[in-house]
């Protein structure tokens, strides 16, 4: 007989985030570009910090159990290249999103993960890196649109996808277990 599964509400969500390192000089150049025209203590209290900027592949309520089950079905083929194409049009955050041919490649490494039923992918659309984000702060539209315009037709760069890990949203990335390949 199959365990029954807690509620939903009492399980943590959890995220599977393909982690990036910190980008090339064009990307390096936009993020100047962000914090120059940017107010600073918005820039402070909003800016994703380096090493743990990631695209989110999937997230769901899982059990610690469940979550442990995570892994590779086979090689994901990392590190691979994320050139940045455009900026997202989310009013309160800065987040950059993926030309087509780029999102697909991000959603067939999602496509080798072995996920619990309970975990969804995040579709090709929705893939993007968030670089501001409110976190409570106000004053972020203001800043977003200061930012948009200051990177009008200029490069956002490119970003390397170097690990997949699962963690608790809200918690400490610390606490994230990194995913490794499947064993059997």
């Amino acid at each position: 007989m199959a365990k029954k599964r807690k509620s939903k509400a009492l399980l943590p969500e959890y995220v599977v985030l393909l982690m990036i390192d910190d980008g090339d000089e064009e990307h390096l150049a936009f993020l100047e570009r962000c914090r120059l025209n940017c107010d600073a203590s918005v820039h402070e209290e909003c800016l994703q910090l380096a090493g743990t900027r990631h695209f989110t592949l999937a997230k769901g309520h899982l059990s610690a159990e469940e979550a442990e089950t995570i892994r590779f079905s086979r090689s994901p083929g990392l590190p691979c290249r994320l050139p940045l194409s455009k900026l997202k049009g989310f009013k309160s955050c800065l987040a950059c999103g993926l030309d087509q041919s780029t999102a697909d490649k991000v959603v067939d490494l999602s496509k080798t993960l072995i996920l619990p039923e309970a975990m969804k992918l995040t579709t090709g659309s929705q893939l993007h890196l968030s670089l501001y984000r409110a976190r409570g702060k106000k004053g972020l539209e203001t800043e977003v649109s200061r930012m948009r315009a200051a990177n009008e037709n200029k490069s956002l760069g490119t970003v390397t996808g170097i690990r997949v890990v699962v963690k608790i949203i809200g918690t400490d990335y610390s606490t994230s277990r990194t995913v490794e390949l499947s064993s059997s």
